[in-house]
């Protein structure tokens, strides 16, 4: 995606994507584990779902 931008500084806007549940998929995606609480459980699985992240 980026490889065709031109632009120096591109926008990335994740809809419907908190900062809680991104930081929480980004310590996954390099951790191979995140902390959550159980009612943040939900929208971290949805917003997982919504950028294709799958877990092992």
């Amino acid at each position: 995606m980026f490889k065709t931008v031109s632009q120096a500084n591109p926008v990335v806007v994740l809809r419907d994507i908190s900062l809680q549940e991104l930081r929480g998929l980004i310590s996954y995606m390099y951790k191979g584990e995140t902390l959550v609480k159980s009612h943040d459980l939900p929208g971290l699985l949805k917003a997982a779902a919504q950028l294709k992240i799958k877990g092992q």
